[in-house]
């Protein structure tokens, strides 16, 4: 999952949304019904990952995933995660590096106001949080 107010964001930037609480709340609309689906299932059969922890630590992030699917061996998973960072499938804009684009940006200070736009599923998944 990716942060509510990064995705409100990058939709602005792309001209999806007319504003930041626009899209937030596309953003929740979304999220939203994934987090009742999940909420449905057992917490053992569901894995969520932050969006920017798979950036910063895709190595740490094979491996929970790879436990999660039991995989005995998450070495190509492991390849596939860190050659994304190089040469990302391409659904939008490429980006040579993500995590040094991740890593470079400013941090955007907590729009409370935008953060409760964002409901409940923004809560559950530990945005919001400051």
């Amino acid at each position: 999952h990716r942060d509510p107010l990064e995705v409100a964001h990058s939709l602005l930037v792309k001209r999806w949304a007319e504003s930041l609480a626009d899209g937030v709340q596309v953003w929740r609309d979304y999220v939203s019904e994934i987090v009742e689906f999940l909420g449905e299932m057992e917490q053992a059969r569901h894995l969520t990952i932050p969006y920017s922890d798979l950036l910063v630590r895709p190595e740490e992030v094979a491996r929970a995933i790879g436990h999660f699917l039991d995989l005995s061996d998450v070495g190509s998973l492991e390849r596939f995660l860190l050659g994304q960072r190089e040469g990302p499938t391409p659904f939008s804009d490429p980006v040579t590096d993500l995590a040094a684009a991740y890593r470079k940006r400013a941090p955007r200070p907590a729009n409370r106001h935008a953060l409760a736009l964002a409901g409940i599923a923004a809560e559950r998944l530990g945005y919001g949080r400051c």
